[in-house]
């Protein structure tokens, strides 16, 4: 069974319902909030709550789904968080998703997903002044790791 908590729950809504379409509408008022308030608020809350609650995060550095399937630039975010959190971080490369859910596709294909787990990367010493060259270490790491997933499956 998985234990939701409370304080930093990305799926249960305000009214305690869970459904794809209030999550939806949640999620969109949060970003909206994010954005009015320049983004610091979030990050540095979600940090708090990283940091106090020993919790695990999956986040998404690339801040979307991409056209191409190919790894995009990362956004600060994720370093940020970890920079913040001091907690160590550890970069998941993930392929195959593009072919089994393209984005703007609702209809999930069949399809083989692979998930390449790397060494965490310590936050010890760094500052917010560290961010692009941990967001930089981050997008190395995961491109390496996929880099690895595409030349197995060619058979290399």
């Amino acid at each position: 069974e998985t234990r939701r908590e409370d304080d930093f729950s990305p799926v249960k809504n305000a009214t305690g319902v869970d459904s794809p379409q209030t999550c939806r509408d949640d999620q969109l008022r949060q970003f909206g909030r994010w954005l009015k308030a320049g983004g610091a608020p979030l990050t540095t809350d979600a940090a708090r709550v990283i940091h106090e609650k020993r919790v695990s995060v999956l986040l998404f550095p690339e801040g979307g789904r991409t056209a191409t399937g190919e790894l995009q630039e990362f956004k600060e975010g994720a370093a940020y968080i970890a920079i913040k959190s001091g907690t160590a971080a550890v970069p998941l490369a993930i392929s195959g998703t593009h072919d089994i859910l393209p984005r703007g596709r609702l209809l999930v294909r069949p399809g083989a997903v692979r998930l390449r787990i790397g060494d965490p990367i310590p936050m010890d010493g760094l500052t917010l002044r560290d961010r692009g060259r941990l967001n930089d270490t981050f997008r190395q790491r995961i491109g390496d790791m996929l880099d690895v997933v595409v030349s197995t499956r060619a058979g290399a």
